[in-house]
């Protein structure tokens, strides 16, 4: 809505119209009112491998019929044969 309380709304701004509340103004210029938290953009990389090793776990367990077996978790996890347990 227009600041000045002397200035003639804007026909063309949906968002000079008093009868819009805010988040019908968005829409009606076309932005999302709604946060969506799955619409993540990520940059980092290291993060995105965590995420691609955690996704193809779930999907990998998901599909499963029991627990999977430590050999499978370690292959998935990327996890080198040579490292001694602990």
């Amino acid at each position: 809505m227009s600041e000045d309380p002397r200035k003639l709304p804007d026909p063309s701004d949906p968002s000079d119209d008093p009868d819009l509340p805010s988040e019908a103004a968005e829409t009606e210029r076309g932005e999302s009112p709604v946060n969506d938290q799955l619409d993540v953009t990520v940059h980092d990389t290291e993060v995105l491998a965590e995420i691609e090793m955690m996704t193809n776990l779930i999907i990998a367990t998901s599909e499963s019929d029991g627990p999977l077996p430590q050999v499978q978790i370690d292959e998935i996890l990327g996890v080198d044969d040579d490292i001694p347990p602990v």
